[in-house]
């Protein structure tokens, strides 16, 4: 009778995707020749069973292969997942242990050397003060110091490994807290019938690639301003899953491909010319235009449900290491890449937006990869100071981050309607306004102040802008109108200028 076997197939790869996941177990079996059914539990019940794919290595054959769901009560369930949790969590604090312990003797070690180098010096230094050869004790000096640099290279290991184990038990009690709410009322179990060929016992590679629904992510990115003007960027993927299993120290990456975005044909409407008499007056009417241009993180508008912008291009990116996710829907972040580079400050001041001035950098991406379009955690002064998100971003292209308002300044700005007026027999009104902008330093500091302002920009023959002298300042093709104002401690500078909309009596809507 072929009486099924528990064996152990961990999960060693996993590929999130926007909506999904791509697992992959792998282990070694050895068996003897004949049919044998392999039963691996503790499965995800959420399996696409068409994605189930299971191959072996040379010497055997895979009969066949499915995933049988059971019901389970949530206080089996509870036990089994607490079971593993202690395990999990004895093994992990003994690597803990054990890597302070072999910190500590090589920090006693680094300390027992130094401590013979400097009373080797004192000898050294008494025995020229007295005349005697030191040859021999130079020779000594050379070999402490060499031990001294391997001790310092253990240690720094040393230290490397205690880390790793740290982030490894910080993961394992991230999985505790979901132990006391977490239900499970169904698991999956797989079972797979392997023909193994071999005369003898032979040791059999299996492989099981399936696909799970209930895991995603999203990018996320963590920017520090630096003293001296550089910005460190980490970037990061937030993966939530509640597959069902736990990926324990898996290998992880992260894939842009949408593979559920079908492909449609554009619905065809009719379309009906009739002739229709010319209307005599002009209807418009004002709106804000997104200005859009590459560089400096630009990206394309798009109307569509919120997914990971990748510019067009699939990507995939790999984590840092093996790293454990929990099945607990929670976010969990994994590094990715990270690197530095310099940056140019200024500070910005955007009165229509925001009465405040804000400090500005822009910076270039010196990373591998792309910066996905994700949410920015902002770190200055050794602390959180505040969130911003960037858009896409190519290795190489420039990139703007905002870091929130500057503390001594305060703005105020102030629009002035003029009253309406005509030429004689004219058919043009003439609607002047005048902007005044404030800034005021409440500190002894003093600070220079990029201003932008904005006029109206025409798209007709019968609506015309004028814009009075700018007093230093410029206007772009778009209507931006900057001005550089320096504002000395404990003072206010003020900037103003006109701008008149001149419109036509066939225009309506203005």
């Amino acid at each position: 009778m072929n009486t099924p076997r528990t064996i152990e197939l961990p999960v060693t790869h996993v590929t999130v995707l926007e909506d999904r996941a791509l697992v992959t177990r792998s282990g070694t079996v050895e068996r003897s020749a004949g049919l044998h059914t392999l039963c691996v539990e503790d499965v995800s019940s959420v399996i696409v069973d068409k994605t189930l794919s299971v191959q072996a290595s040379a010497g055997g054959r895979v009969a066949q292969a499915r995933v049988r769901r059971r019901s389970a009560t949530s206080k089996e369930a509870q036990r089994e997942r607490v079971a593993q949790w202690m395990t999990l969590e004895s093994e992990r604090r003994g690597a803990v242990e054990d890597a302070q312990l072999q910190l500590e003797v090589a920090r006693e070690s680094v300390a027992a050397i130094r401590k013979m180098e400097t009373l080797h010096l004192a000898e050294l230094s008494e025995d020229v003060a007295l005349g005697r050869e030191v040859s021999e004790r130079m020779r000594g000096l050379a070999m402490l110091r060499e031990k001294l640099g391997e001790a310092v290279d253990t240690l720094v290991d040393c230290d490397r490994r205690l880390t790793r184990a740290n982030e490894s038990m910080a993961d394992a009690l991230r999985m505790s807290e979901s132990l006391d709410d977490e239900t499970r009322l169904v698991v999956g179990q797989l079972e797979v019938q392997l023909q193994v060929d071999a005369e003898g016992p032979s040791a059999i590679e299996l492989t099981v690639r399936y696909s799970v629904a209930g895991a995603l992510w999203r990018p996320a990115h963590i920017a520090t301003l630096h003293e001296g003007g550089g910005v460190r960027i980490e970037a990061q993927a937030c993966v939530w899953q509640a597959t069902g299993e736990d990926w324990i120290d898996a290998e992880l990456s992260f894939s842009t491909e949408r593979p559920s975005l079908g492909a449609t044909a554009p619905q065809l409407h009719t379309d009906r010319l009739s002739l229709k008499r010319k209307a005599q007056s002009v209807a418009v009417q004002t709106r804000d235009q997104a200005i859009a241009t590459t560089g400096e993180g630009a990206a394309e508008i798009r109307d569509e449900m919120p997914g990971v912008d990748d510019g067009g291009e699939p990507l995939a990116l790999e984590a840092e290491g093996p790293r454990t996710v929990s099945s607990n829907g929670r976010p969990h972040h994994v590094p990715l890449f990270s690197f530095e580079s310099e940056s140019h400050s200024e500070l910005i001041c955007r009165p229509e937006k925001v009465e405040a001035v804000l400090l500005r950098t822009t910076q270039a991406h010196r990373g591998p990869h792309p910066l996905l379009a994700g949410p920015v955690e902002l770190r200055r002064h050794g602390g959180y100071v505040g969130r911003t998100s960037t858009l896409f971003v190519a290795p190489g292209e420039t990139f703007e981050l905002g870091w929130g308002p500057e503390p001594d300044l305060r703005v105020h700005r102030k629009v002035e309607p003029a009253e309406h007026t005509r030429k004689p027999l004219s058919s043009w009104v003439r609607k002047p306004r005048t902007i005044t902008v404030t800034v005021s330093n409440l500190g002894a500091k003093p600070y220079d102040v990029c201003l932008h302002e904005r006029v109206m920009v025409s798209e007709i023959d019968k609506v015309e802008v004028e814009v009075g002298p700018l007093q230093g300042g410029t206007r772009d093709a778009d209507g931006i109108v900057t001005k550089a104002l320096s504002v000395r401690g404990f003072a206010e500078a003020t900037y103003a200028f006109e701008w008149t909309l001149v419109v036509h009596d066939d225009v309506q809507g203005l």
